[in-house]
């Protein structure tokens, strides 16, 4: 999340100090507060997506875990199909990304294990190859979607100086979904 107002800051402030049930209730308390800009509102399925991603890194139970990551997944995919805004919807698309391979390396961890039978284990392979695969598909349509973004910001700040600032946090974007491909196809192959 990229702190450009208060609430940015704040909800930023409250998911570095893992205090994720404070996070979604000023979540909900801002979806109707006359405090938070349109713009912040519009994005709320988004942080909301996200903290729940985040909630899920230091749980063992994994009937949690999923049902956590189903609901972002769920609310990604909705507010990336309804978003107006291109740059919003390629960020949700790569959030999407980066959780379908974080639940393809749960599997395949899981699938390591020595107490599952080999049925088990051939199907948590089967479940990471499936996540995989539509992760580098997201990852693919994310950074589409990024490059021409930026294309069409560097054309637009050439006469626009302020719009330099947009800038920079596209370019890294757009920059981290290029290095995350190689990396989901090189697991892509391991999990085979």
């Amino acid at each position: 999340i990229r702190a450009d107002e208060p609430g940015e800051e704040f909800l930023q402030a409250l998911l570095e100090q893992q205090l994720f049930d404070l996070a979604f209730a000023y979540l909900d308390q801002m979806e109707n507060s006359p405090l938070a800009s349109d713009r912040f509102r519009t994005q709320i399925p988004l942080y909301r997506a996200e903290a729940l991603i985040q909630s899920t890194a230091q749980s063992r139970d994994l009937k949690f875990w999923e049902e956590r990551l189903a609901k972002a997944e769920e609310l990604l995919s909705k507010f990336a199909a309804e978003t107006k805004d291109p740059v919003s919807a390629a960020k949700a698309q790569q959030t999407l990304a980066n959780l379908r391979f974080r639940q393809a390396r749960v599997y395949i961890k899981r699938s390591e294990q020595d107490r599952l039978t080999a049925d088990e284990k051939q199907q948590s392979r089967l479940r990471a190859r499936e996540l995989l695969t539509e992760s580098l598909k997201s990852f693919e349509q994310a950074r589409e979607a990024m490059r021409v973004q930026v294309e069409q910001l560097t054309a637009r700040a050439k006469d626009r100086p302020e719009l330099a600032e947009q800038l920079e946090p596209m370019r890294n974007g757009y920059t981290q979904l290029r290095l995350r491909l190689p990396m989901a196809r090189s697991e892509e192959h391991t999990s085979e």
